[in-house]
């Protein structure tokens, strides 16, 4: 099964590659956030990570639902929480959900340490391709979502 690790593992790697693997030992520990397979989700992809003003780890990504495809295919935005810097995480919620073939994909996300609320932008990919004698990937039609909580991800804007 494919998973998306935490930053953790990240960060590991990248001091194994600078010859730092001997301070790293013992400091770092890996946790799969997404497994392919779990939560009726075929496949997790676009991984984005932050932590809150309270301390919260926030992990969003593609939850690629029927099949591990581009848009246009059914693809919702998937968050989950840690409140122990990723030893655990709460159950995933689905953020964006849009009918049919839709997508809610490729999100980023920013805190705004002044207030607290965290926002994520995505693209939300229409199931319609413009007619043109473009390829398939330069037809899609895409607008941009911007989503904010001011509860530390509890509750989400529409």
């Amino acid at each position: 099964m494919k998973s998306i690790p935490t930053v953790l593992l990240l960060t590991e790697l990248f001091l194994m590659g600078t010859g730092a693997v001997s301070i790293a030992e013992g400091l770092f520990e890996t946790k799969d956030v997404y497994v392919a397979g779990q939560d009726a989700i075929r496949e997790y992809r676009i991984p984005a990570l932050v932590t809150t003003v309270k301390g919260t780890l926030i992990a969003v990504c593609d939850a690629r639902v029927e099949r591990p495809a581009d848009a246009i295919n059914n693809i919702d935005l998937a968050m989950k929480r840690s409140f122990d810097n990723g030893r655990t995480w709460g159950p995933l919620k689905i953020l964006a959900d849009f009918p049919g073939q839709q997508a809610a994909a490729d999100s980023s996300m920013l805190v705004d340490r002044m207030t607290g609320t965290i926002w994520i932008v995505y693209d939300h990919f229409l199931d319609k391709l413009l007619s043109s004698e473009l390829r398939k990937q330069e037809r899609r039609q895409i607008a941009l979502h911007l989503i904010h909580s001011q509860d530390d991800g509890q509750t989400w804007s529409e």
